[in-house]
């Protein structure tokens, strides 16, 4: 995998498999939070979820942008999950943001502000 920088506030989108048993096989939208990123992949926190495991593929969205990402390791901590995912497949916004974000981050590790303001 590419180097991955620390990227504070950024949040995005993805949809995973229902936690509820009523609805199995039923996607919900959860938000997550994107704690670093590269060209290859991500370290993303969101709420635990049992029915996302490694080899899992989930559709997420970054600034209404879309792509497929794919579990590579699952760590839960103090409530929360962690989620190392590679990417599995983009659309050419996605790839060309994810692009920019990496690229901002590599020259200035104070991207909240720069986020904030949309500047990439």
């Amino acid at each position: 995998m590419g180097e991955r920088y620390p990227i504070p506030g950024l949040k995005a989108t993805w949809k995973v498999p229902s936690r509820r048993k009523v609805a199995v096989g039923r996607l919900s939208s959860t938000d997550i939070r994107l704690v670093d990123i590269s060209v290859a992949g991500a370290l993303v926190e969101s709420v635990p979820n049992r029915n996302v495991d490694v080899g899992s593929r989930l559709t997420w969205e970054l600034n209404g942008c879309k792509g497929v990402v794919e579990v590579r390791n699952v760590r839960e901590e103090d409530g929360r999950a962690f989620y190392g995912v590679s990417y599995f497949s983009m659309d050419d916004d996605l790839r060309a943001l994810v692009n920019r974000v990496v690229e901002k981050v590599r020259k200035d590790h104070n991207l909240s502000t720069q986020w904030e303001r949309r500047v990439f």
